[in-house]
């Protein structure tokens, strides 16, 4: 795409990302350069779920790992709100500790 002059990216240098919240990239550039990326204020004061729809769109695999990681980590409350992305983005350990959590409660 940009050893081309084929397409604009080529001729500009530049590659629009239109649908791309600004906030969202600067995230994953952060990751990209090794900067620490404090995970629990994007969920308190953004979205961390388009942050994951843009690691898993520009196959930032290592952010993903990263973020299951995290998720782990959270209470057991805050964990289970998180089932829906761990079956669509296939994060096997959070969907792991999801289900055991959820036959801890059911057992109880």
């Amino acid at each position: 795409m940009f050893d081309s002059n084929t397409y604009l990216e080529a001729q500009t240098g530049v590659c629009m990302l239109p649908d791309v919240k600004r906030q969202d990239f600067l995230v994953l550039l952060h990751m990209a350069y090794g900067l620490p990326v404090d995970y629990s204020a994007i969920i308190k004061y953004s979205d961390l779920s388009s942050v994951i729809r843009l690691a898993d769109r520009l196959q930032f695999d290592g952010m993903l790992t990263e973020i299951e990681n995290f998720l782990i980590t959270l209470s057991q409350k805050e964990i289970l709100r998180w089932e829906m992305v761990a079956e669509q983005f296939r994060f096997k350990k959070l969907r792991e500790v999801i289900l055991a959590i959820i036959k801890r409660i059911d057992q109880k």
